[in-house]
This record gives C-alpha cells, sequence and structure tokens, in this order.
C-alpha cells in the first residue's frame, strides 16, 4: 500500500523525488520487518539465536547467485527500452510507452500472487510426489488464463477509448497500439509466472538465468531496431515477442519437469483462440462492433471454459464457491 500510494500522497507537498523515494525506500523496509516478524512467528526456534552450517554455504550461494543473475538481467531487459525511446525517438515518446506499460503490467500482480504460493508447493511436491506437482502446475496455469485473459481482452479491444477518455485524443492516437501489444504480453508474461516457479522450485534457477543471458543481445538488437522502425509501438512488439520466446522456453523446461496430465489437453487450443480474440479484437472498429464482439467473445469464453478447461471436481468447487458468495 505504501509503495503504490506513499508517493501520490506526497505530490500536493512536493514535486521533489527525494521524498518520494524515501517513501518507496521506507516500504521496502517495513516489507522486510514483517516478513521477518512471519519469520519468526512461523518458525520459533529462530529466536534461540543464529547457527552457521559451513556444509550449507555452498549450495545456498550457487543458488542464490544464479538468482540474483535473473534479477539483474531481467529487470535490465524490462526498463532498457525507455532509455533507448528517450535516445531514438524523443522524452515525450517515453512517456507513451512508460503510460501504457505502468498500467498493464500491474495485471502482473494476479499471476505473481498464484506463483509465489505455488513456488514452496512445488519445492515440496516435486521431491516425492510428482503427479501432485504436476497437478498443482496445470491448475495454476489455469488459474492465470482464466483470470487474466477477459481483462486483457477488453483493454485490447477498448484501448482507444479508455486512453481518450483519460488522457485526450492525442496520447490515445500515440498509445493505443502500445497498450494492445503490452497487454497480449502482460497475458502471455503471466501464463509465464507458473513455469518460472515451478523451475525455480525444482532447484534450476540457472536455467532462466541463462535463458536471460542468452536473450539479452537479441532482444537489445531487436528493441533497438523496432524503435527506430516503428518508434514507441516497436518498444512494445519487441517487449511482447521477448515475453512469448520466454513462455515458450519456460513451458518446454516445465513438460520436460513435469510430464503433462492428460487434464491438461486444453493449453494448447485455448492459448492459440485467446490470441486470436486478441488479435480480432485490436482490429474491432466503431462503437457498436466492439460491444458485439466483446459480448459474444467473453460469453464463448465463459461458456468453453466451463466446458472444456475446468474438470469435473474444478466444476463442482465452482459451484460451492458460488453458492456460498
Amino acid at each position: 500500500v505504501l509503495t503504490f500510494v506513499g508517493p501520490v500522497l506526497v505530490l500536493p507537498f512536493s514535486r521533489s523525488l527525494v521524498p518520494v523515494v524515501g517513501i518507496l525506500a521506507v516500504g521496502r523496509l517495513l516489507t522486510w520487518a514483517a516478513h521477518l516478524a512471519l519469520c519468526l512467528r512461523v518458525f520459533p526456534a529462530l529466536r534461540d539465536g543464529l547457527a552457521l552450517d559451513a556444509a550449507l554455504a555452498s549450495p545456498l550461494l550457487r543458488l542464490g547467485g544464479w538468482m540474483t543473475v535473473t534479477n539483474v538481467v531481467g529487470p535490465l531487459m524490462v526498463y532498457l527500452d525507455r532509455f533507448l525511446i528517450g535516445g531514438l525517438v524523443t522524452l515525450a515518446a517515453v512517456a507513451h510507452y512508460a503510460t501504457p506499460y505502468e498500467i498493464v503490467t500491474k495485471l502482473l500482480l494476479v499471476p505473481s500472487a498464484i506463483a509465489q504460493v505455488l513456488f514452496p508447493a512445488f519445492s515440496a511436491s516435486l521431491v516425492g510426489d510428482r503427479p501432485r506437482a504436476a497437478l498443482l502446475f496445470d491448475r495454476g496455469v489455469k488459474s492465470v488464463f482464466l483470470s487474466l485473459f477477459p481483462v486483457v481482452l477488453v483493454l485490447v479491444t477498448l484501448a482507444p477509448e479508455l486512453l481518450r477518455l483519460w488522457l485526450g485524443n492525442e496520447f490515445a492516437r500515440e498509445s493505443a497500439r502500445v497498450l494492445q501489444w503490452l497487454a497480449v504480453g502482460v497475458f502471455i508474461n503471466g501464463l509465464a509466472q507458473v513455469p518460472f516457479a515451478l523451475v525455480q522450485g525444482a532447484g534450476r534457477p540457472e536455467l532462466t538465468a541463462r535463458l536471460h543471458l542468452l536473450e539479452l543481445p537479441f532482444y537489445l538488437a531487436a528493441v533497438w531496431w523496432l524503435i527506430r522502425t516503428r518508434g514507441v509501438e516497436g518498444a512494445a512488439i519487441a517487449w511482447t515477442v521477448r515475453a512469448a520466446v520466454d513462455a515458450a522456453v519456460l513451458l518446454v523446461v516445465a513438460e520436460r519437469t513435469v510430464p503433462a496430465p492428460p487434464t491438461a489437453k486444453w493449453r494448447a487450443g485455448a492459448f492459440a483462440a485467446a490470441l486470436a480474440a486478441c488479435g480480432l479484437g485490436s482490429l474491432a472498429d466503431g462503437a457498436l462492433a466492439k460491444a458485439l464482439f466483446l459480448t459474444t467473445a467473453l460469453a464463448a469464453f465463459a461458456v468453453l471454459s466451463w466446458a472444456l478447461v475446468l474438470t469435473t471436481d474444478e466444476r463442482f468447487l465452482a459451484r460451492k464457491h458460488l453458492g456460498r458468495a
């Protein structure tokens, strides 16, 4: 809450970045303190003092080192496009890219929360119960798909209207395509959060780190060329293509780690249909056409998801929760 709301509360009193950064730093500190308090509550033995086991140092450093590579290279690829836009286009163009980016990437809070819950479950089940890990993986991907797709489809279809209503005609004209591309990219990246958590939970962070190191030079070349040829829309295209490559590789690695259960047959068809629907939504023109398209597409999504994506057990649980609501 402090991270998202704090900077906004400062704006009426100061335009300096110093208090904004200060609030963000305090937010990080409070988050660390909250996690420490929870650790002490869940594991009371930690209060008895620290103990150093030299035998654990090497595997922990190796695991943490590869995770650090991912945590450094990943954000580098996420934010470098803005510097290239400022250098190759104009500083004003950065706003036309960063604004829709900041809007749509907030959707990643959902898959990130799901992945954080699944990570320890993957770590535990991969040791002695791989069928359960496969089931958890399929349900995780399914949860992200079902929660993200309707919102992404609405954003892709109504991007010009939403930006025009919020920021005016000129901004909508420059940023509508950017929002559409990034919405699709966030959808794909959200799906990739689950196989990423599986790979990390399996104790193989070097796979994602090497993937990012391999991607980095190709991504830099692609984003530089696309920005020069297509401006801010090119940056959005490069980001989305990189997300698609990430997702494809991680899904392949995940399939090799835990073979897909029979219930996972829905994935290929559902993913293809979702991307096709987003493409059609971006082409819809006019208020009536967009309203009809969204009504039809979302109704078909609900019916097909219920009949083909959810299993019998999942439909039973859904009815149970809906009944309580």
